[in-house]
């Protein structure tokens, strides 16, 4: 399509180790044991030929 789109998700934890499984290629029964912050967020940039993750704070 041409342009970037950036998009936020909230969810609970349980969701949210299950999306982040997808991008780091974790095995099912890995996923209980993601490390999901209550004080940070993962800000992950995506491209055709690598995949970046940060721990950011929030501001």
């Amino acid at each position: 399509s041409g342009g970037a789109e950036n998009i936020m998700i909230v969810g609970h934890r349980a969701v949210n180790r299950m999306i982040l499984s997808h991008f780091l290629y974790r095995r099912t029964e890995d996923v209980p044991y993601i490390y999901i912050p209550q004080d940070r967020f993962y800000h992950i940039v995506a491209t055709q030929y690598k995949k970046l993750f940060q721990l950011r704070p929030y501001e």
